[in-house]
């Protein structure tokens, strides 16, 4: 079944496709403006390739063949929202795919072309998503949004651009990979993982110092390339990594809980750099050529520390105060130890190289 363009001419009219005996394709190869659209839970593809595509009332597509929503430069705009979790095997996308402060779900999706999908004050929430290799830039969130927006699956695409707007944004997969760099600058919180066995890949590196906070859970990574974090909270014990990228945070936290980080590893030699108070359970380093600097007003780590790195290591500065309540070892790799203001354990051994 193919239309050149559908519209009900503002009648609020409802445009059924399809039947749960359908297996022939459907497509609106031109604009379709209607107040209703439904489909059946048949195995057929729908495809709305249409510049402008509007959709009055909410649209939930329960086709169990593809959905194919646009193409490089148009725009989908489902007023009452958007759902395709609960029938398309894919939903392939390009160009604007936007709700008017509805919800917006998609079930596994595929970019074809550059996208960007929006949804106001209506939450945002995507599966698995990729642009299978091909090197598309994924939008998430739209001008105004304030609705949370959520990739729960994994993704793998070569861009991710956000918009200056107060909305929280996490990236929730097994398995995250951005090729280009990606700089956050939505105004809410970013979530990086939410499990320690996550793997978060900024290949290009990482920025989320606009944001609210920054929340990490599993291994954060980059290819030689800077990491840089707001005030962060660890959600689960986690990693940074970036090879001959500079690690830079404004702050650090677990939150009260027994969370560790590590910072770098042997392959590391971009410094590694928290420059804000640090309240943590366990602080870990590897045995790589990289500096160490814990640069707040008040440092606050619970167990044991013993740093590795082979680069030097600071401590605070004039007025701060840095305790190791586990007790402090750094003799074990640095190059050095430069400390400024108070260093202290809670009754443990403390052993400092050249200092």
């Amino acid at each position: 079944i193919t239309f050149a363009s559908v519209t009900d001419n503002a009648q609020s009219y409802a445009l059924t496709l399809g039947s749960i005996a359908q297996t022939g394709s459907i497509s609106i190869l031109g604009n379709a403006t209607i107040a209703t659209l439904s489909t059946a839970a048949g195995g057929y593809d729908l495809s709305l390739l249409g510049t402008t595509t509007t959709i009055d009332t909410s649209t939930s597509f329960t086709n169990t063949g593809n959905l194919t929503l646009g193409g490089a430069g148009d725009t989908l705009t489902f007023v009452g929202g958007l759902d395709s979790t609960g029938g398309p095997a894919v939903t392939r996308i390009g160009g604007t795919i936007q709700t008017t402060d509805s919800g917006l779900f998609l079930g596994s999706t595929l970019l074809i072309a550059n996208a960007t999908v929006g949804s106001g004050s209506g939450s945002l929430e995507l599966g698995d998503t990729t642009d299978a290799a091909n090197a598309f830039v994924l939008g998430l969130g739209t001008a105004g949004q304030t609705g949370s927006v959520k990739v729960q699956g994994n993704l793998a695409v070569d861009a991710i651009e956000t918009v200056s707007s107060a909305y929280a944004l996490s990236l929730l997969g097994t398995t995250t990979t951005v090729s280009q760099p990606a700089t956050f600058i939505n105004t809410g919180t970013v979530t990086l993982g939410d499990a320690v066995t996550d793997v978060i890949t900024f290949t290009g590196g990482v920025n989320t110092v606009a944001a609210a906070g920054t929340e990490l859970a599993g291994a954060l990574k980059s290819t030689n390339a800077p990491i840089e974090l707001g005030v962060t909270t660890l959600k689960a014990s986690s990693s940074i990594v970036s090879g001959s990228g500079s690690i830079n945070l404004a702050g650090l936290t677990d939150g009260a809980s027994s969370f560790a980080l590590e910072l770098g590893s042997v392959g590391q030699t971009g410094a590694a750099t928290i420059s804000g108070n640090v309240t943590i359970d366990t602080l870990a380093t590897a045995a790589g050529s990289y500096s160490v600097s814990l640069l707040g007003t008040t440092t606050t780590i619970d167990t044991a520390t013993s740093f590795l790195n082979k680069g030097p290591v600071t401590l605070g500065g004039a007025g701060d105060t840095v305790t190791f309540k586990g007790g402090l070892t750094t003799t074990a790799g640095p190059s050095g130890t430069n400390v400024g203001g108070t260093i202290v354990t809670t009754n443990k051994a403390m052993t400092l190289g050249a200092t």
